[in-house]
């Protein structure tokens, strides 16, 4: 089983919150070092000040996570191939990188991409166990749906909203509902 339970933050929610959301996530993301069939993989949202707001918080938060030991020495090996290779990937850019620990610790990071790069990379809609996200921006709305359109099935989708700017986004949440066992708000 495998899922990258995307989050999807809608504008008006990150011009409102971006300083506690990026908190908030970046404790998600490395809750039990991102060894939870829920973690957090791939952010989605579109590109705007806020979202800049958001990332400059989330790399701080990143940064500041201390590295610790994974559940055993063979998760450990598989997160750290696979979040290399991911950063290997075109396109893809370290947002943050926390610093490294002792043998078999593993480090946070969030890396991101555009959503053109992501699209061309099949490869960045696996999961990485462990406690890496990628952030995926996108320059309007169409281009976030497609973006959803995309992903497989899921574990969760969560949407990260203010109430009123739901009602404007009924086939995002139709589209996340078709691909997610658990439709989060």
């Amino acid at each position: 089983m495998s899922s990258v339970n995307p989050v999807v933050f809608l504008p008006d929610t990150l011009e409102k919150n971006a300083a506690s959301l990026a908190q908030t996530f970046g404790g998600s993301i490395t809750l039990g070092m991102g060894q939870f069939c829920t973690n957090p993989g791939l952010l989605l949202a579109i590109a705007t000040p806020a979202l800049e707001r958001f990332e400059s918080a989330l790399a701080t938060a990143i940064r500041q996570m201390p590295p610790a030991t994974m559940l055993t020495a063979s998760i450990h090996r598989h997160y750290t191939a696979l979040s290399a290779a991911m950063q290997r990937e075109s396109g893809v850019t370290p947002l943050a990188v926390a610093p490294a620990g002792n043998a078999g610790q593993a480090h946070a990071q969030v890396l991101k991409v555009t959503a053109e790069d992501f699209l061309r990379t099949p490869a960045l809609r696996e999961e990485v166990f462990g406690p890496a996200s990628l952030l995926v921006i996108a320059d309007n709305k169409d281009a976030l749906q497609v973006v959803v359109a995309s992903l497989q099935g899921q574990l969760t989708a969560t949407v990260i909203a203010e109430e009123e700017e739901l009602p404007g986004e009924q086939d995002l949440l139709l589209q996340l509902s078709d691909i997610a066992g658990r439709l989060i708000f």
